[in-house]
């Protein structure tokens, strides 16, 4: 086992009614807000075994709880942004409106931690094909060094299934790093295993199988977590279906002592870290003769 070789430790933070706000159910109004509590749980969990992470707050958390993201850039995790409002791209009306809620995002943030954001994750990976290149330029323009929003989902394209950061290059001269999330390679086959119900669902072996992939071909794997996948007293409102319902809580009882079996394991670090000494022989793909319009 080679613990020098450092991975990414990634955190999703939104409220744990999100998924069910998304799905246009109601019932959640009502119940007081507790990620919060794993929040402050995995604080001390990362610093027992010495580790960093990056941590994607939504605005919408952090209004509610900044203290929270003081104390996690305090601490040395980095701050991400994960939106404001929590909409997935192709329910939000217009660029300019995806721009105000990315710009509403970051002054939040960037005010609560006192230095600029580096980075952003898409609500539910929505950063598709269809969409990157004009997100990607808005992203630039705004001030951010790197996006963290490709997931390799069954099918998906090359971009999304080797698990490579990108250096991207844009119009007017710009560049941004895509940093994506990490699956399981099989041949052409990409298995997500390491991000959110597949964290769950999996048995760690498989995470680690992962890592150790990773690790042979000379890359950081990545861990991707919302505090509800840790919290077993997460509330599981009546409605949405019947597998949204079993997917919520699917695996929740052996999430944290699979994280922490990893934490004990394996070395991570936040993308702002790595950022630092990233190599300079990044894959590349050029968006230079898009339009942003």
């Amino acid at each position: 086992m080679n613990i020098q070789h450092k991975h990414f430790l990634t955190f999703d933070v939104e409220h744990w009614y999100e998924g069910y706000r998304y799905r246009g159910m109601s019932g959640w109004e009502g119940i007081a807000p507790r990620d919060h509590i794993i929040v402050e749980r995995l604080f001390d969990s990362l610093g027992k075994h010495n580790q960093k992470a990056t941590f994607f707050f939504t605005g919408r958390f952090a209004k509610d709880f900044p203290g929270l993201v003081r104390r996690c850039a305090e601490l040395g995790h980095e701050v991400a942004s994960h939106s404001y409002e929590h909409r997935v791209i192709r329910r939000i009306a217009s660029r300019e409106e995806f721009r105000q809620d990315l710009r509403d995002s970051l002054n939040i943030l960037a005010d609560l931690c006192g230095k600029p954001i580096l980075g952003y994750r898409a609500t539910k990976w929505s950063v598709t094909p269809d969409n990157q290149e004009w997100v990607m330029s808005i992203l630039a323009e705004e001030g951010l060094s790197y996006d963290s929003s490709f997931f390799p989902t069954f099918g998906a394209d090359e971009l999304r299934r080797n698990g490579r950061p990108l250096l991207i290059d844009l119009p007017g001269g710009r560049q941004i790093l895509e940093i994506p999330a990490s699956g399981l390679n099989f041949g052409p086959l990409c298995v997500p295993v390491a991000g959110g119900l597949y964290f769950r669902a999996f048995p760690a072996w498989i995470t680690l199988a992962m890592l150790k992939q990773k690790e042979r071909q000379g890359l950081c794997g990545m861990l991707c977590v919302h505090p509800y996948d840790l919290d077993l007293d997460s509330p599981n409102i009546a409605g949405g279906g019947i597998l949204f319902r079993l997917f919520r809580a699917y695996g929740v009882a052996q999430a944290w002592g699979r994280l922490d079996r990893l934490l004990s394991l394996k070395k991570f670090t936040s993308i702002a870290d790595w950022i630092q000494s990233a190599p300079s022989d990044l894959c590349r793909i050029n968006y230079r003769d898009v339009k942003n319009d």
